[in-house]
C-alpha cells in the first residue's frame, strides 16, 4: 500500500495536480495502519494457534485487511480517473 501511495504522489507531481496527493496520503495512512495495528494482531493469532494446535484465523483482521486493500484500489482508480479527465485544481 505504501508503494501505491508513492505512485499516486508521483502521478500528482507529474500531472502538476497537487489535489491528487490527498488520496495518496490516505492510502499511506491506511498502509501504516495495516502494518502497525492489524499485522501484530494477526501474528498473535497465528502464534496462539501454533501453541494450541487450533485454527489460526483471526477473521476480523482478515476482513479489515481486505477492506483496506479495496480502499487502496478505489483511491488509485480515483486518482487515475481524475488525472485523465483534466485539471482537478481549477487552474
Amino acid at each position: 500500500m505504501l508503494v501505491v501511495a508513492a505512485l499516486l504522489v508521483r502521478t500528482a507531481v507529474v500531472r502538476d495536480q497537487p489535489l491528487l496527493a490527498l488520496p495518496a496520503g490516505l492510502v499511506a495512512l491506511v498502509g501504516l495502519t495495516l502494518l502497525g495495528v492489524l499485522a501484530p494482531r494477526r501474528a498473535r493469532s497465528v502464534r496462539q494457534a501454533a501453541e494450541t494446535a487450533g485454527p489460526g484465523a483471526d477473521r476480523t483482521s482478515v476482513r479489515w485487511a481486505t477492506g483496506l486493500v479495496v480502499l487502496t484500489a478505489v483511491a488509485a482508480l480515483a486518482v487515475d480517473l481524475a488525472g485523465r479527465t483534466g485539471d482537478v485544481t481549477g487552474r
